[in-house]
């Protein structure tokens, strides 16, 4: 009685590890999935931010999103924030 009452708990403390580690691994897993979506969409900031810049521009902006995906987000928010407000004109990104 005692050894099977044992083996019971064992088993029922194994079920519970491996649910756990499933329930860690899917949090993993769906971290993965929205960084990739967060770092799709700041793409298409970046892109749509130097859609008439010059090219080191967007490569300084990319390479930056691969670094640290948080600051790009911010530069580009901020680069938007300032074309709504002071109505940037796409030639003065030329000059």
């Amino acid at each position: 009685m005692f050894i099977a009452a044992v083996d019971q708990t064992t088993s029922n403390n194994t079920k519970q590890i491996v649910n756990v580690e499933k329930k860690n691994q899917e949090k993993i897993n769906n971290a993965n999935n929205s960084k990739i979506r967060t770092n799709d969409q700041i793409e298409l900031k970046i892109d749509s931010i130097t859609k008439s810049c010059k090219l080191f521009i967007k490569n300084l902006l990319n390479d930056l999103l691969n670094k640290n995906p948080q600051n790009a987000n911010i530069i580009c928010d901020y680069i938007i924030a300032e074309q709504v407000e002071f109505n940037i004109i796409d030639s003065v990104y030329l000059s």
